[in-house]
């Protein structure tokens, strides 16, 4: 027998069973974690730790937006930096969570670089962190790099031998506008991790913002880096926000062997993660990464992450 249901009650049904997404308790994120934890043993649920889990893990991010008095951060981005450790031994944990120095400035990612816990930022500035205490060191400092860098890559990849391969972006003397550009690749060897090591370059008019970079890993006849070159511009911030995005495959042994960098002019986007990036075959390259038609710090403006309709 055919059934017949009155359409607008069914619209009107649909809308009260699927309004916007429960994200109860999002905006609790954004709100300043300001307490300070040192060596608290953590209640275990479930399974226990398997016997072979004994380490460290670190972690930072931002967890403090009221920078002084009535001044707050505009953006969940810049928020003072708080650092997390995580200590796994004999099936237990023990958290610790703490802001390093005041007003700190590091939130974006860390790295062991040898025996020195650095936490890292979009710039070629690092500050060390000691391990136990989880207190501000010192900056680190960096010999033989070439020009100044106006910018860098806070998400590294690790190379066979536990060195840092970074970029950063590098303005080289001066001419019309701020400077001829650079992307450098570099590396940081954990034995030596102050010594700046370039290992593949690409000078380039107007050098871009790079959060992340792709790296292919054994690809036959050589590997590359992977540069997306979004429209916003470090030495030249006026011709930003315009023109096209182009992708720079640029082989990792700084050219020695003859290959040449191959550029590619896509559309008008920004991103700021890559996801993944390899070779299928010989002379071919994939990369994975988030793309958006505006650059993606818009999207964490407190006035959006505050706002359920807007985010």
């Amino acid at each position: 027998m055919l059934k017949v249901f009155k359409l607008v009650p069914l619209i009107c049904l649909a809308c009260e069973v699927n309004p916007l997404p429960d994200d109860v308790g999002y905006e609790d994120l954004f709100k300043s974690a300001i307490d300070e934890i040192e060596n608290a043993p953590l209640n275990l649920t479930g399974q226990a730790l398997p016997d072979w889990l004994d380490g460290v893990f670190f972690a930072t991010g931002p967890a403090n937006w009221d920078w002084i008095g009535p001044i707050h951060s505009p953006s969940a981005l810049t928020g003072f930096g708080k650092v997390h450790k995580w200590e796994f031994h004999n099936g237990g944990i023990k958290f610790s969570s703490k802001f390093p120095a005041k007003f700190f400035g590091y939130n974006v990612n860390t790295w062991l670089m040898g025996e020195k816990l650095a936490i890292l930022t979009d710039m070629m500035q690092f500050a060390e962190v000691d391990k136990d205490s989880l207190k501000f060191v010192d900056d680190m400092k960096f010999t033989n790099a070439t020009g100044l860098a106006v910018g860098g890559s806070a998400h590294p990849h690790c190379l066979d031998d536990g060195s840092y391969l970074g970029l950063r972006e590098v303005v080289l003397g001066l001419k019309s506008h701020i400077g001829q550009g650079r992307f450098a690749v570099y590396k940081l060897h954990p034995e030596k991790p102050g010594v700046v090591q370039d290992i593949a370059t690409l000078d380039v008019p107007d050098v871009s913002y790079a959060h992340s970079f792709g790296l292919t890993k054994d690809m036959s006849g050589g590997d590359y880096s992977v540069i997306v070159a979004q429209p916003i511009y470090m030495n030249n911030p006026l011709a930003s926000f315009k023109g096209n995005t182009t992708v720079h495959f640029v082989p990792m042994d700084s050219g020695t062997s003859g290959r040449q960098a191959k550029s590619i002019e896509l559309d008008h986007f920004y991103f700021g993660h890559f996801a993944n990036t390899f070779s299928p075959s010989a002379g071919k390259v994939v990369f994975d990464l988030e793309r958006e038609a505006t650059i993606y710090a818009t999207r964490y403006n407190m006035a959006v992450e505050l706002n359920k309709a807007k985010r």
